[in-house]
C-alpha cells in the first residue's frame, strides 16, 4: 500500500468517526431531555389519574372545559359554552411540548456546532494573493445584514418570551420579566412584518442563483468538503 493509499484510508476512517460523533452528540441531544419529558408526563398522567379517583365529578368538569356546549338564552356565537378553552390547551401546547422539543433542537444545534469547530476547525485559506473580487453588490450586503440583524432581534425576543419563566424569572424578578415582556412582545410582533416583507425580497432577487445544478449533488455528497478534504464545485450560491 502506497503513502497516499494510507494517507487516504486514514482521512476516510478520521471522516467516519467525526461524522458518527456529530450524529451521537445530536442525538444525544434529543433523545436525553426528551427521556425526561416523557417521564414527567407520565408522572402527570398518574396523578390524574389519582385525582380522578379521589373526586367523581372530575370528568364532568373536564368536559366543561373540553368546550362542551350547554344552553343559554343569551343569543350569540359559542354563548352556550360555558368555558373557552382554546387558549388554555395551546398555552399548555407552547408551555409543553413546544418548549421542550423547541429546547431540545437548540440546544442540539449548539452542540453539533460546537462537536465540528473544535473538532474540525475554521476554514484556513492555502494562499493569500492579496486580491480581492467583488462577489455581492452593496444592494445584497444592505438586505443581508436588514434580515440579520431583524433575525437576530426576533430570535432573541421570541426565545426569551418562549422560555423566560424559566430562565429570566429567576434572574430578573417577576416584575422585571414583566417590564422586559411588555417591551419585547410589540417588538417582536411588529418587526417580523418587516422580516417577512425583507425575506420575500431576499427568496425574488437570489433565486436563480439558487436554483439547483448538478454540482449540487456533489457538493451534498461531500457534505461540502468540510471533512474530506475536498473542494467541490458550489457555484456561486449552492442550493
Amino acid at each position: 500500500m502506497s503513502d497516499a493509499q494510507a494517507t487516504e484510508g486514514k482521512r476516510a476512517r478520521r471522516f467516519k468517526a467525526l461524522l458518527w460523533s456529530i450524529v451521537l452528540i445530536a442525538v444525544g441531544s434529543m433523545t436525553l431531555p426528551l427521556a425526561g419529558y416523557l417521564y414527567t408526563a407520565a408522572v402527570q398522567a398518574q396523578e390524574q389519574a389519582a385525582g380522578d379517583a379521589a373526586n367523581p365529578r372530575s370528568e364532568y368538569w373536564r368536559e366543561v372545559r373540553g368546550g362542551m356546549a350547554g344552553y343559554t338564552a343569551v343569543v350569540g356565537q359559542e354563548t352556550d359554552v360555558l368555558i373557552q378553552s382554546r387558549g388554555q390547551v395551546w398555552r399548555e401546547i407552547r408551555n409543553g411540548p413546544v418548549a421542550t422539543l423547541g429546547a431540545i433542537l437548540v440546544l442540539g444545534v449548539i452542540r453539533a456546532v460546537l462537536a465540528f469547530h473544535f473538532t474540525k476547525g475554521g476554514a484556513k485559506l492555502e494562499h493569500r494573493t492579496g486580491k480581492k473580487v467583488l462577489r455581492w453588490s452593496t444592494l445584497d450586503r444592505v438586505l443581508h445584514w436588514y434580515n440579520a440583524t431583524l433575525f437576530i432581534i426576533l430570535a432573541i425576543t421570541g426565545m426569551s418570551m418562549l422560555w423566560g419563566r424559566a430562565v429570566l424569572v429567576p434572574v430578573l424578578g417577576k416584575e422585571g420579566f414583566a417590564a422586559y415582556a411588555a417591551f419585547a412582545k410589540p417588538v417582536h410582533d411588529y418587526l417580523a412584518l418587516f422580516f417577512a416583507v425583507g425575506l420575500i425580497v431576499i427568496v425574488l432577487k437570489w433565486f436563480k442563483r439558487n436554483i439547483w445544478a448538478s454540482y449540487d449533488k456533489e457538493w451534498l455528497k461531500n457534505l461540502g468538503g468540510n471533512f474530506n478534504g475536498t473542494h467541490p464545485p458550489a457555484g456561486f450560491a449552492n442550493a
